[in-house]
């Protein structure tokens, strides 16, 4: 069985830009784009603190979590979404990681 993958992005807001137009834009970017994708199991939107947040998606597996990666820059639906983040345009994946679930609880 292959492990699942837990993709954990860190979001800044950018300047001007609220928490509302970030769920707006998070809620879009899961009905027309992440939810349809092979592989995606489950997704939380978190708040850190004040303009600062955490993207956690849950992937069937790393092959699944990558394949997305490629061509998801492509797609309307996360540029609208990362639109909203601070972020260098040359490096959208910046703040991402992928993790191994080794067991889950509860």
């Amino acid at each position: 069985m292959t492990a699942i993958t837990v993709e954990m992005a860190k979001i800044n807001l950018a300047v001007g830009k609220s928490e509302a137009e970030l769920v707006a834009a998070s809620e879009r970017f899961q009905r027309e784009f992440l939810g349809r994708q092979p592989g995606f199991l489950r997704r939380e939107l978190l708040r850190l603190y004040e303009g600062n947040y955490l993207d956690l998606v849950h992937w069937r597996s790393a092959a699944d979590a990558r394949a997305v990666m490629e061509h998801a820059m492509e797609s309307p639906q996360c540029q609208a979404y990362f639109a909203v983040m601070a972020m260098d345009a040359d490096k959208p994946d910046e703040g991402v990681a992928h993790y191994t679930s080794l067991a889950v609880y509860g």
